[in-house]
């Protein structure tokens, strides 16, 4: 139950018992008045029946259509997931369209979204059907006496709340912690990406991992320094040339990429690599002191083996962004809802 406006308008939600498709006003407003407490004057001015879905597609492109957001999964509203799916899907196809609108871009990149933001979508209904499965549809005898035994009533629900919704708000890990791993633009390392944990977030520079953040001596944070394109970050004077002749292969290949040279902010240990490139969308892609640079270049920007190196482009600068015209546009429609 909760306020509409301040003029007395509220809505008021009810779970129907299995095989019930509707209810009688005298049934609702009795319902009312036990969850107030008390007797109200209520008026149903509307009714709208509503279902919790646990659903998602099959597949998200079909040529030039992409999906994202509810267009491709959907699931009950406990935990508040739905917006943060539909941005992050934003993102994630976002920058890969513009590749390909940009023509350093390949087919291998659209490809890569729906492999990249499933499993991600999969883990999150999950999240939100576990949170459904505890609701507080009654409320306990002797809340609001102002005697030992409401106060007993109040401690047990206090405790019976912290025991089962927890885990709907304490969600950082779901929010911020998912890891694209297995890609296929993106260059695994070896190593284990962070176990998952719906509450904790484990910083990691793990390919498929959201790149970790660290406050640099100048007190600006690493993300204002992350271009519209891909960001090599420099970490050790070991790898100045291998970051050169990386450079020099995004420059053969058309991809926009700038080096960020943080070789006095002691990130390596962060980073647990010498070098480290940094998606458009802030992911890490690849990490490491070792690469075939134009082979690298393939790999991320989604190109066929064969395919036939792009003329170089200037990263966009975020300022310039903006004003960037729609030529092109037409390369792919989106259903985002």
């Amino acid at each position: 139950m909760g306020p509409l406006d301040r003029d007395g308008k509220w809505a008021f939600g009810i779970m129907l018992p299995p095989g019930v498709r509707a209810m009688e006003d005298d049934e609702i407003i009795r319902r009312v008045h036990a969850a107030m407490r008390r007797p109200l004057d209520v008026e149903i001015l509307t009714r709208e029946a509503w279902a919790a879905h646990r659903l998602i597609a099959d597949r998200y492109r079909n040529g030039r259509i992409l999906l994202a957001g509810d267009a491709c999964h959907l699931h009950p509203p406990f935990g508040g997931y739905g917006m943060n799916l539909g941005i992050a899907d934003g993102v994630d196809l976002g920058w890969k369209l513009a590749a390909i609108l940009e023509g350093w871009g390949g087919e291998g990149l659209l490809d890569s979204y729906e492999e990249e933001r499933r499993p991600v979508h999969l883990r999150t209904i999950a999240e939100a059907v576990q949170n459904f499965r505890v609701l507080s549809d009654h409320l306990k005898d002797n809340l609001d006496a102002d005697t030992p035994e409401g106060e007993r009533a109040r401690a047990a629900v206090v405790a019976e709340i912290i025991a089962t919704k927890t885990r709907e708000f304490s969600t950082l890990g779901v929010v911020l912690g998912s890891c694209y791993a297995g890609s296929p633009v993106m260059v695994d390392d070896g190593s284990a990406p962070p176990a998952e944990h719906y509450s904790e977030c484990e910083p990691s520079a793990h390919p498929g991992c959201l790149a970790p953040h660290a406050w640099l001596d100048d007190g600006t944070s690493l993300y204002d320094h992350f271009g519209l394109g891909y960001t090599l970050l420099l970490l050790d004077d070991a790898a100045s040339a291998l970051a050169g002749r990386i450079r020099d292969a995004g420059g053969s290949a058309g991809v926009p990429l700038t080096v960020l040279d943080l070789r006095e902010a002691g990130l390596a240990g962060l980073y647990q690599a010498p070098l480290a490139l940094i998606r458009p969308d802030q992911f890490v892609s690849w990490r490491g002191s070792d690469a075939d640079p134009a082979e690298l270049m393939g790999i991320l920007r989604g190109a066929p083996a064969a395919a036939k190196p792009k003329r170089a482009r200037a990263p966009r600068s975020k300022k310039s962004a903006k004003g960037q015209s729609s030529k092109g546009a037409a390369a792919a429609s989106v259903l985002l809802t």
